[in-house]
């Protein structure tokens, strides 16, 4: 009998955590960017970010991901744009809690932005 205030404690422990945790990659979708494309490919990113901010982060990132097989071409000719529309695929792989490929996309985006600064 004594030992249900323990689990009690620790289901409220857990909980808070994940709570927290969700809310946190929640957070990341703040730090999406908001790159100028062509009207197509604006009406998708437009459309990314409404998903995103309305938590349909299936049908963000399945738009995201449409939007950068898209973007190839401007690996070379715009390195930034494409960089910024990786880190976004990045920040919602993120916040599905794919924590790993989020993270290399957004270290990949951020190469390519680097490369105009430079």
């Amino acid at each position: 009998m004594k030992q249900f205030p323990a689990i009690s404690q620790l289901l409220s422990a857990s909980l808070l955590f994940f709570s927290q945790a969700a809310l946190s990659e929640q957070d990341a979708l703040d730090y999406l960017y908001t790159p100028t494309l062509n009207d197509e490919a604006q009406i998708i990113m437009n459309r990314v970010v409404i998903h995103a901010r309305n938590a349909e982060l299936d049908l963000a990132r399945s738009l995201s991901g449409k939007l950068l097989d898209g973007a190839a071409p401007l690996q070379t000719s715009d390195p930034k744009v494409y960089g910024e529309i990786m880190v976004n695929h990045g920040i919602i792989q993120s916040a599905l809690c794919e924590h790993e490929p989020g993270l290399s996309g957004i270290n990949l985006g951020l190469e390519y932005m680097e490369r105009t600064s430079n």
